[in-house]
């Protein structure tokens, strides 16, 4: 549409849509100085005062201002040219946002009788009649309208009013609703395709019609966050984020969209939203609720659901079309919440209170319904079972919420009672009332929650017999046979899927099911009969082809098919989604198993610039950059995971201040992926809290060592409740044995150290297990049979390094260096260590061995320069290290830097011994000299 430009009165236009749609304040000064200079300058315009009047109907939603502002426009408007049919086509569209039925009913009596194509006109009678909450009539006049007018199909208020239609009328179903929601949304986008962003592009958007869609389709979303994709919140966000992307400060839709993501699950994106939210001046209390909720922070949600429950509440009556974001419906969604909060807070008293309010209030309506099982719940809380199941047992099998009623009796009955056969008696009364396939389906999967996997083929047969397109359902029956572990049984019923044509669901579930139990031949042959059919997937079948291919690169991972495996995932990255985090994480995993460390450390870092806190990723980025010598990019990326998500620190899996690492640790022992890694770090920083090479506390204290030991001892045996032991858990064990420093228990630890780490080979004794080298070294050390220790070290001078026996190989090197420096053989020792810090350049013990062989020689400035890397690898917090570093730098006559050396030693321990006098104070009078 056209826009007049005259200078001043376009650029006040264009304020006014600037405070409304991006910056969503400052709206009514810049709406009040929009019409106060219109009087002025154009007070004559109609066409223009149309025109304005049409765009802010269209962004108006419930902003007072902006509806006043259009309402304004279009009075300007009519005085000019009274007698226009698009302006009383407006007018009514006006009125129908308002809600005032009695004027929209006027208007549309006269648009009738015009010969208006206008779609608002052509199907105003039938917005009057659901405005009056006539359903029957909206649906004579919308059938008469769509016979009448056959382009009035391609209209998106048709299917949105023929979605309304359906929602309410006795013969409609919720398919048919969201089917015609859907459609009047698809066509409402399609006419933006080829609209230029901006103004043109905003007033076909058509914001006002696509929010009136949004309300509609809320009412049947869920009000707690869902797993899963929920079909309504889905489309319901596609929309609200089209709509963002062309008005990001409508208040309204942020807060919608807000909603929606935090139901979807999507916290930070819905925590970023509602901030902004709350720092509006307009800020409701319906936002501060949902910030409340959001954080689950119960008591914030008590006082928010009081205030909103307090407000007025708008009486839309029988209007169909109204947006009852604070009807009936959601108010006693309201009270549920705050009884639900109560409850979560102990505060049961209160809870009941307002459980007899809201039943008093809603007594004999259909609201009474809903408040039956959180009544039902209320009781459960407060420890009476029994009460409970009374309760429940009175809805009858005509009510709405029969089937509530006794899903939650079942439940009860499983988790309260622990009453199995009473828990499937519920679902079984309910099948008897009810012989669709979704309660047979029910069924099946309460037999399946109390493992009866049998019974429960048996009932997802009878309801797929009824519906055999229920995919869903075919899928829980291949999943019953694998718990009965009848995987010859699933393997067939999966492939006479897959050969009936259903989804590419059951070929994954088939693939997937073969790979597991070993089947690689016949697991690729159904992965590669669709990739080879074919070769460029559309957008319906991309999804499924990604699956595919990263399963396919399991498989020829496993075959050690490793040139396949990069093919698979090129497939993947390349040619369907470039940025599938799965594929790059697994490329990435595939370049670290085999070494080849710069490339995987791209890999991961890409993984993090998306996803933050991607542990498994982090894990290794840090692993990689300390042996790179870059500890600082790790650091940044610890930082980012902070950032991310405020609870990293409490994360299981993240640790970022060495100080800390053993409560750390602790916190992250029983988590399911990193518990038992958690623990074998807490044994060995345990058994060698000074990391030392030949792995013996530097403390007299025999009996702190001794506790140690029998902490460590006792973490390790949780994961012996677990798993059976293995190697790494023998060995550990054995090192417990070692770290007692009792001879006796020291040799009985060497004999099994010995046993683990050699196999007989024709050729010579072979190494087999680089850890219990190292511990059969450490041994001999204690026992001061270092001969034997050195020989056994040469066993693994070259021996190939992998990640896997990175830190122990290191340690059997730096053990070996530090013999030669003893045996004063430095060259031998320097060839050792210069091997560690080729793999680990953040090798702290490295650094300051090699710094302590140029010390012996006089050689400061070498000395200094190792001593420097090993103080800054150890975060300057090891005083041992800041002596000697700052000793060196006294010889290398470096008194500055000595300085502030001793400065940093003595601000943490205030009390070292000697630095201050000997060090110190010599450097301030070498200056001074």
């Amino acid at each position: 549409m056209g826009w007049a430009e005259e200078d001043s009165v376009y650029l006040l236009f264009l304020k006014a849509v600037h405070s409304i749609v991006y910056k969503g304040s400052e709206i009514e000064e810049a709406t009040g100085a929009l019409s106060a200079h219109f009087d002025k300058v154009e007070k004559g315009n109609g066409p223009l005062a149309f025109s304005y009047a049409q765009f802010f109907t269209r962004i108006a939603l419930k902003n007072g201002s902006v509806t006043k502002l259009a309402r304004k426009m279009l009075e300007k408007a009519i005085v000019v040219s009274p007698s226009l049919t698009e302006y009383s086509v407006l007018a009514f569209r006006l009125f129908v946002a308002l809600g005032d039925e009695k004027e929209a009913t006027n208007r549309a009596k006269q648009l009738v009788k015009t010969e208006s194509d206008d779609p608002y006109a052509l199907l105003s009678m039938v917005i009057c009649s659901l405005m009056a909450g006539n359903i029957r009539d909206a649906q004579s006049h919308l059938s008469f309208v769509k016979e009448a007018h056959a382009k009035i199909k391609k209209s998106p208020l048709f299917h949105f009013l023929d979605a309304v239609c359906a929602r309410y009328s006795s013969n409609g179903s919720f398919d048919s609703f969201l089917a015609a929601s859907k459609t009047a949304i698809e066509e409402q986008f399609a006419t933006v395709q080829g609209v230029a962003y901006g103004i043109d592009g905003i007033f076909t958007l058509d914001v006002d019609f696509l929010v009136g869609i949004v309300y509609q389709m809320m009412d049947f979303a869920p009000i707690s966050p869902v797993k899963g994709n929920d079909p309504i919140l889905k489309e319901v966000e596609r929309v609200l984020t089209s709509i963002n992307e062309y008005c990001p400060g409508l208040p309204d839709v942020n807060y919608l969209l807000a909603r929606v993501k935090w139901l979807l699950g999507q916290t930070e994106i819905a925590e970023r939203l509602v901030e902004e939210l709350a720092r509006g001046t307009d800020a409701t209390a319906e936002v501060f609720l949902l910030k409340a909720q959001k954080r689950n922070d119960h008591e914030r949600a008590v006082e928010a659901l009081r205030k909103v429950i307090g407000g007025e509440t708008k009486n839309v009556g029988l209007n169909l079309l109204a947006r009852r974001e604070k009807d009936e419906g959601h108010r006693i969604s309201l009270y549920l919440e705050l009884i639900d909060s109560l409850q979560t807070l102990g505060r049961t008293r209160e809870a009941d209170t307002v459980m007899s309010e809201a039943l008093n209030r809603w007594k004999g309506t259909e609201q009474e319904e809903q408040l039956i099982i959180m009544n039902a719940q209320l009781h459960v809380g407060k420890g009476d079972a029994d009460a409970a199941l009374a309760i429940l047992s009175t809805v009858k099998t005509n009510q709405s919420n029969y089937q509530a009623a006794r899903m939650k009796m079942a439940e009860i009955y499983l988790e309260e009672k622990k009453d199995k056969t009473m828990f499937t008696k519920m679902f079984k009364e309910l099948m008897m009332n009810d012989t669709t396939p979704a309660t047979y389906a029910l069924l099946g999967d309460a037999y399946m929650s109390v493992q009866n996997p049998k019974q429960a083929i048996q009932v997802y047969e009878k309801a797929l017999k009824a519906n055999p397109k229920d995919h869903a359902l075919a899928e829980k029956i291949g999943e019953a046979y694998v718990q009965c572990h009848l995987y010859t049984k699933a393997v067939n019923y999966y492939e006479a899927a897959v050969k009936s044509g259903r989804d590419s669901t059951m070929r994954t579930k088939l693939a997937n099911l073969l790979y597991k139990m070993g089947n690689y031949e016949k697991c690729e042959r159904v992965l590669m009969d669709p990739l080879n059919k074919e070769t460029n997937p559309t957008e319906v079948t991309s999804h499924a082809y990604v699956q595919y291919y990263l399963l396919l690169a399991k498989v020829h991972h496993e075959k050690g098919q490793f040139e396949k495996v990069n093919e698979d995932l090129t497939a993947v990255i390349t040619n369907i989604d470039k940025n599938n985090i799965e594929a790059i994480l697994m490329a990435a995993d595939i370049k670290y198993s085999r070494n080849e460390l710069a490339e995987a450390m791209i890999r991961f870092d890409k993984v993090l610039e998306q996803l933050p806190n991607n542990y498994h990723a982090l894990s290794r980025f840090i692993e990689l950059s300390w042996r790179e010598g870059t500890i600082v990019n790790a650091d940044n990326r610890l930082r980012n995971a902070m950032i991310n998500n405020p609870r990293a620190t409490v994360d299981p899996g993240y640790s970022g201040n060495m100080n800390n690492a053993l409560q750390c640790f602790n916190r992250a022992r029983k988590d399911l992926e990193w518990g038992e890694k958690a623990i074998y770090n807490i044994v060995e920083v345990l058994l060698n809290p000074e990391n030392d090479i030949v792995g013996v506390s530097n403390n007299e204290d025999d009996s702190e060592e001794s506790t140690n030991s029998t902490t460590a001892a006792r973490f390790l045996g949780e994961l012996r409740a677990d798993n059976a032991p293995d190697s790494k858990y023998a060995l550990h064990t054995t090192m417990i044995m070692m770290a007692s420093g009792e001879k006796q228990k020291v040799q009985e630890a060497l004999e099994k150290f010995l046993m683990m780490a050699l196999e007989k080979d024709p050729g010579g004794d072979k190494v087999r297990n680089v850890g219990a080298v190292l511990g059969a070294a450490r041994a001999y050390v204690a026992l001061k049979l270092v001969p034997k220790a050195k020989q056994l070290l040469k066993r693994v001078m070259d021996f190939p390094w992998t990640l896997t026996d990175a830190e122990h190989l290191e340690m059997c090197w730096l053990l070996l260096a530090e013999i030669y420096t003893n045996q004063t053989k430095p060259e031998q020792a320097k060839v050792l260590i210069m091997k560690v810090i080729h793999v680990n350049k953040s090798s702290i013990k490295a650094y300051e061995l090699m710094a302590y062989l140029f010390e012996k020689d006089g050689k400061w400035t070498d000395a200094v320069y190792n001593y420097e890397k090993a103080w800054g690898f150890g975060r300057e917090r090891n005083p041992v290290i800041g002596y000697k570093l700052a000793f060196n730098m006294l010889k290398a006559k470096k008194n500055f830097d000595c300085i502030i050396v001793c400065q940093k030693v003595l601000s943490q321990f205030p009390t070292y011994p000697k630095i201050r006098k000997e060090l110190m104070e010599k450097a301030r009078m070498n200056i001074r000299t």
